[in-house]
């Protein structure tokens, strides 16, 4: 008799835990993006090899420096936001990879300083085209975000679209070891 109710009890409790667990967004909520690294695609490296590569691209250099404005440089010198300017945040940079995000492939390049690897990092995002460009800088727990294009390529991409492509990095394991140069 125990064995029995023992078993029914767990049966009972399966079957609640498995009908509990799906829950709808809120209405007008949208869902969570679908964001997806695309290991070993060599399109990630159509502007480098390293993220420094990258960075230093001559096709994209100006656009870089363009999508961070006044807080590439250290405040002090360009009355930016960022103390020690966004450059800092890619001292040390991962190699490309290929993200598949909101329907477009993007090149993400993520990095962080030398002195604060652990709370200080960044991610740039380059559509393959090079006219979307989007970043992140994490500033030790508090989160800059970033658009270079039009107007019109800028509003169809979010923070939280950003912020998915930041975890699917960092869950790859690659933008882990920053390291690369």
């Amino acid at each position: 008799m125990r064995n029995g109710l023992a078993l029914g009890s767990v049966v009972a409790l399966t079957a609640l835990l498995a009908t509990a667990c799906v829950v709808e967004p809120p209405v007008g909520t949208r869902p969570a993006p679908l964001v997806g690294v695309m290991p070993g695609d060599a399109r990630a490296f159509q502007y480098g090899a390293t993220g420094r590569e990258v960075l230093d691209h001559p096709a994209l250099r100006e656009r870089i420096i363009g999508l961070f404005g006044p807080d590439w440089k250290p405040s002090a010198e360009s009355g930016g936001k960022l103390p020690t300017g966004a450059a800092a945040f890619f001292a040390h940079s991962s190699p490309p990879q290929l993200v598949r995000m909101e329907g477009a492939n993007f090149i993400g390049v993520t990095g962080c300083m030398s002195s604060a690897c652990a709370g200080n990092r960044g991610l740039i995002l380059i559509r393959e085209d090079s006219e979307l460009l989007l970043a992140r800088v994490d500033e030790g727990g508090y989160a800059h975000y970033y658009a270079w294009g039009t107007p019109a390529t800028r509003a169809t991409i979010g923070p939280t679209v950003v912020d998915s492509a930041w975890r699917a990095l960092e869950n790859s394991g690659k933008s882990r070891s920053a390291g690369a140069r």
